[in-house]
């Protein structure tokens, strides 16, 4: 059941995900950092990057995660 942000059982909240998101496109963290950092797997940090999860948090970085995840493949 989700409630403010929370999901039962998840280790990520909307705040994290938002911060998470905000360091990323610094270039200064890779998604293995990050996955680190929050204690979960770096697929689970990459499905939030791209919006397969945590889809709904609007936060305007979206086209700015997507340039700097274009970049880092190449």
């Amino acid at each position: 059941m989700a409630r403010r942000g929370r999901v039962f059982g998840a280790i990520l909240t909307v705040e994290k995900v938002e911060k998470m998101r905000r360091m990323y496109i610094t270039g200064k963290f890779s998604q293995l950092d990050l996955a680190r950092k929050l204690g979960v797997n770096r697929t689970t940090i990459a499905y939030a990057l791209k919006g397969r999860t945590w889809g709904h948090i609007k936060d305007g970085l979206q086209e700015q995660i997507d340039a700097t995840l274009r970049r880092k493949s190449n």
